[in-house]
């Protein structure tokens, strides 16, 4: 039994280096550990959603209710940026919200009229006693076949903020089956009284090409490892692509006559001196978007689900997955100002085709009635970027002095010699070496339950109840990458770029608390020469949580692509206590393997 991993119920505590693999040994660089308002949405047709409530006896309505959402996903056509193409969605629309109180109990019904299994995941919510309702595919359960339809039901009792579903199966979230989830709390978030109406506002990287075609392109054998880049971004499903540039046919979708320029954008109509609460998200599968509003400044309150301390500033810096609540005062002149979410394309701008705009634009619409018109307003000169790592938790407790379990995570993007395609390889202390994470033939959670040993494959770690875990994740890529554990939050505690593979004690400001995190690119040698070209220091972050959550939740990079090529690992957290609550698996969810 590992003294650290503890793995008398079927961890291999060793394994070898994946045979054929081009790299060296990837040693494990040292660590010196230190001891109900309503919701007024002016966004979309809530027509869409069968949505039934049924307040619980003697609980206030905005305290607890039963909310049920009746989703029928399918695929059909649609054209958001102007280019039509083949999407993903539940009731035939994109960005379906689900929007409750804390304390409600949710009900998603989730019907696949799919030609391919799918499985939905609700990013950010901890499932506490309800980890097999996670949604993702092979670690909580076996996706939904077609024709099939699973019934996610789960409590939101400890949380309130932004957060939102998505597909957890095959990338097909990127081809829009994702949408807002809100959870509010008016008798206890803090800035209530700040504002007077909330707008979502939902950002994505958009591809015009099936995904299914993108991800046998990217996993071809000798292909290069390049992830696919995106035709266009989208502001609330709503975007504009120059379709001179449009190819007669791409893939299986259709001809160059079915793209409209100058497509409709999102317009925000907004009233003259109120306050405005916007709610944004980065759904999209790579992009990570600057956002900004012209002649306007953004009080950020919320990052992740927690609420913050209040910092001003022009422009956020958002990457996959993560969520960020800003208040915005109407205190300019009567007119329309330009939203901007603008793709970086710096860490990957030799992928991109010369002729690819990465500004996506809304417009801010003074006045409730009228038609908006073009802005000419300008962006900042001198934008006041967010320092992510000063957020101040506005009532967070901070974290424990101490941890229990240290967790070094080392990982780079490499091609296998035996297969000749690219992956992601991982290395975790001395416990698994260069391996890329697979999705299991059975979910992971009925293997813990049963008592079944665990494939290599998984990466999995298992973590006792309430321990207090770091980890720090090493990152052999030149680019940064976007990392999220389900079931948990996490204080950030340190990241950067290591001088010599060596980091010492030393907080970032504030330990901030999020869900999902960048960690830099390393350091490229001057010359590039030598032992990889990321000889000059590796980047890194450091986290730290309690493994208060019993379940089976996954760790991975949210960029859709790296995740696809196994940049990926598995927490288990309580295996003893998950084994002694078997009885209580949900039929309809042990019932989704039989297929």
């Amino acid at each position: 039994e590992d003294p650290i991993f503890k793995t008398p119920w079927g961890f291999h505590p060793f394994l070898k280096p994946r045979p054929g693999v081009t790299s060296i040994k990837l040693p494990i660089p040292t660590l010196q550990p230190n001891a109900a308002t309503t919701l007024n949405i002016m966004i979309w047709n809530t027509q869409i959603l069968a949505v039934s409530i049924v307040l619980l006896g003697g609980v206030s309505p905005s305290l607890a209710a039963s909310r049920s959402y009746d989703f029928t996903v399918s695929k059909f056509a649609a054209a958001p940026d102007g280019f039509n193409v083949n999407v993903l969605g539940a009731n035939r629309q994109l960005n379906v919200p689900i929007i409750v109180n804390k304390g409600d109990t949710i009900s998603v019904k989730t019907t696949n009229n799919l030609d391919e299994p799918t499985a939905l995941h609700f990013h950010g919510i901890f499932q506490n006693g309800t980890n097999w309702y996670d949604g993702a595919a092979m670690v909580t359960q076996c996706p939904i076949q077609p024709n099939k339809t699973l019934t996610y039901t789960f409590k939101v009792d400890k949380q309130h903020g932004t957060y939102w579903w998505h597909s957890h199966h095959k990338s097909q979230y990127i081809q829009g089956l994702r949408g807002p989830l809100i959870v509010k709390d008016p008798a206890n978030e803090p800035y209530t009284k700040d504002y007077d109406q909330e707008i979502i506002v939902s950002l994505a990287d958009w591809y015009h090409t099936d995904k299914n075609i993108l991800l046998s392109q990217l996993f071809a054998p000798g292909g290069n490892g390049d992830e696919p880049m995106p035709d266009s971004g989208l502001i609330n499903g709503k975007g504009q692509y120059d379709c001179t540039q449009s190819n007669p046919v791409v893939g299986t979708q259709r001809a160059k006559n079915a793209c409209v320029s100058n497509s409709t954008l999102e317009v925000f109509n907004v009233q003259q001196s109120k306050r405005y609460r916007f709610r944004i998200i980065n759904m999209s599968a790579m992009a990570v978007f600057n956002f900004t509003i012209d002649g306007h400044r953004l009080d950020v309150i919320e990052a992740d689900g927690t609420d913050t301390q209040k910092v001003t500033v022009d422009t956020i810096r958002i990457g996959p997955a993560q969520r960020y609540s800003v208040i915005v005062t109407m205190n300019q002149t009567a007119q329309d100002y330009w939203v901007r979410a603008v793709i970086d394309t710096t860490q990957w701008m030799q992928n991109f085709t010369s002729t690819f705009n990465p500004e996506t634009r809304a417009i801010l619409h003074y006045g409730t009635a009228g038609t908006a018109k073009t802005p000419t307003t300008q962006p900042p000169s001198q934008a006041t970027l967010l320092n992510p790592y000063s957020l101040l938790p506005y009532s967070y407790p901070p974290p424990p002095a101490n941890f229990d379990l240290g967790v070094s995570m080392r990982f780079d993007m490499l091609n296998d010699e035996v297969t000749n395609i690219n992956y992601a390889f991982v290395t975790i202390d001395n416990v698994y070496d260069t391996v890329h994470y697979e999705m299991p033939k059975r979910p992971t959670l009925f293997d813990v339950l049963d008592g079944n040993n665990l494939p290599n494959s998984t990466l999995a770690i298992n973590v006792a109840k309430n321990a207090v875990v770091e980890l720090t994740i090493w990152n052999d890529d030149v680019t940064e990458h976007y990392f999220h554990l389900h079931g948990h939050q996490f204080w950030v505690m340190g990241s950067g770029q290591a001088l010599n593979n060596v980091i010492k004690p030393g907080p970032t400001q504030n330990f901030p608390v999020r869900d999902t995190i960048a960690v830099p690119g390393c350091r490229k040698r001057a010359n590039n020469t030598g032992e990889g070209i990321c000889g000059g220091g590796l980047g890194y972050v450091r986290v730290r949580f309690i493994a208060d959550n019993p379940g089976v939740w996954l760790l991975h990079c949210h960029m859709e692509w790296h995740m696809a090529a196994g940049l990926a690992a598995t927490f288990v957290v309580d295996a003893d206590g998950l084994r002694a609550t078997r009885g209580s698996l949900p039929a309809a969810i042990r019932n989704t393997c039989n297929v």
